[in-house]
């Protein structure tokens, strides 16, 4: 990427409100409109032309060097986004360098009151590195006024910070390891994976214990991580209660939800997520609710994507588990026009989940070729920045959109692919044995109706004992193959199964 694209999509990636703001910081401490003119001629570009930006500027002194001209501009506009976007953290920092100032001109009691302020703010948000810089501060005025208290005081109260700092490195350290597991096996399908992961809990044990848990984010990563463990081991019901511990913990901290949009957004959106898992439908919606009120807090371009994603990922969920299709259609219009304006700031996971999402409704609703087209989407542009459990869901739903579809003679280079795929991954298991002898032998055999219904209703004999063993059940998880196989014995629409069975479990 050049300096020219850093620079339009910079720009491009700016509110309205952080335009306008660029715009008075720029006229008051740099008094030339120049650049000014040369911000808003890029933010109206909707490709970068710089060809066009030379011509329309031509006689203007930046031209000559405008390679410069935009190294500067780009830079004006980072010092005005921190000014714009100045959180606790760089106020922290910002009355460190005033009391150093202070501290230098022999002010000492400014010097010192200006580093109370600091130390409160970073002990109420938790910022410990910042508090051992600010102890070495301290420390300098105690020995300027010589108070010998103080003096003896600051060793213990820096290992106290570092001792909570280290907590929570090491709790940060056992769910970054849970989540690459994750990320590497998706949930547990085997005995193996399921040793690394208590392995791993053994070997954190001491760290994991709630006594030892005493700050805001030694207490967030305890939960997540174990959230995490039970939701891989498919207990849902575990995770649920880990989850709802999260919501509950930044509740009791608004401040904290204000500084970490995106963060609280991400644990609200798992704990939606789990209770849809766990059947609990009216608490997730009524959740869901909750998450409406945080858009009016999301500033922030990419908060107001994390939102977007969040938010209709989940709804689609609650339509899914429900059996809604219909309704859903109904979302889509503003989904995909919101999508368009988001699609930059969303990463390829958070893309792969919401059109899973979409071509399920599709889907829901009978609408095959559509399901397809966001299959494929996936399949062409994103598919291998996945885990592979997900990779296997997709592989397996779009067999199932291609038989839907009539495709027959597609299916059995499918099935050969789809074999190819989880023989290097490793992933022959029971269900997804199952599913290819269906395809590549059940099917050709039935030659009537009878028999296609008869093949249909012995694969669902054998999946729902599947669904009971505690390492294949959680094959069940992305796509519900069992409503599928009832659609196709009992020769109903597959969002009729789906709604039928939701009522039965409320």
């Amino acid at each position: 990427m050049t300096a020219s694209d850093d620079l339009f999509r910079l720009i491009r990636a700016l509110t309205k409100s952080e335009r306008r703001y660029f715009k008075l910081f720029s006229s008051i401490y740099s008094g030339d409109k120049t650049y000014i003119a040369l911000f808003d001629a890029i933010a109206k570009q909707k490709t970068y032309d710089e060809k066009r930006l030379l011509k329309q500027f031509e006689g203007y002194k930046l031209v000559k060097q405008f390679s410069v001209a935009k190294y500067y501009l780009y830079h004006q506009v980072l010092k005005a986004m921190c000014g714009f976007h100045s959180n606790e953290q760089t106020e922290v920092y910002r009355m460190l360098q005033q009391s150093d100032f202070l501290y230098n001109k022999n002010l000492y009691k400014q010097a010192d009151k200006t580093l109370l302020k600091a130390k409160t703010l970073a002990l109420q948000y938790e910022m410990y590195p910042s508090l051992l810089d600010i102890s070495s501060v301290e420390h300098r005025l105690a020995l300027r006024k010589d108070n010998i208290h103080e003096i003896e005081n600051i060793p213990q109260q820096e290992a106290a910070y570092l001792r909570k700092m280290q907590a929570n490195i090491k709790n940060r350290d056992f769910h970054s390891q849970m989540t690459v597991l994750y990320n590497r096996y998706g949930n547990v399908r085997e005995k193996k994976y399921l040793q690394q992961l208590e392995k791993l809990v053994q070997k954190n044990r001491s760290n994991l214990e709630e006594k030892n848990l005493f700050s805001f984010k030694s207490t967030l990563r305890f939960h997540a991580a174990f959230l995490l463990y039970f939701h891989v081991k498919g207990n849902h019901l575990k995770a649920y209660d880990h989850s709802k511990k999260i919501i509950e913990l930044f509740q009791k901290s608004p401040h904290v939800i204000k500084q970490n949009i995106n963060s609280y957004l991400e644990h609200l959106h798992n704990t939606i997520l789990i209770a849809f898992e766990s059947k609990s439908y009216d608490e997730g919606f009524l959740l869901l609710e909750q998450m409406k009120e945080v858009s009016d807090i999301a500033k922030t371009r990419l908060q107001k994507a994390t939102w977007f994603y969040s938010y209709y990922h989940l709804l689609l969920n609650y339509y899914v588990h429900r059996g809604y299709f219909t309704e859903a259609m109904a979302q889509m219009p503003s989904l995909e026009k919101e999508l368009k304006e988001f699609i930059d700031e969303l990463n390829n996971i958070q893309k792969i989940a919401l059109y899973y999402n979409i071509a399920l409704i599709y889907f829901g609703c009978g609408n095959i070729r559509r399901t397809l087209s966001w299959l494929n989407i996936i399949r062409n542009e994103l598919f291998f920045v996945t885990h592979p459990e997900m990779e296997c869901s997709l592989s397996i739903f779009y067999l199932i959109a291609h038989y839907e579809s009539d495709h027959t003679d597609l299916l059995p280079n499918l099935i050969k692919l789809f074999y190819r795929f989880l023989s290097k991954k490793k992933r022959i298991f029971k269900y997804e044995t199952l599913l290819i002898e269906f395809f590549r032998k059940d099917l050709g055999k039935a030659d009537s109706q009878k028999k296609l219904i008869n093949a249909f209703q012995s694969l669902k004999e054998r999946m729902e004992i599947l669904a009971e063993d505690p390492f294949e059940k959680n094959a069940f998880e992305y796509f519900d193959l069992i409503s599928w196989l009832d659609s196709k014995i009992q020769n109903r629409s597959f969002a009729e199964v789906v709604r039928e069975k939701a009522i039965t479990v409320l």
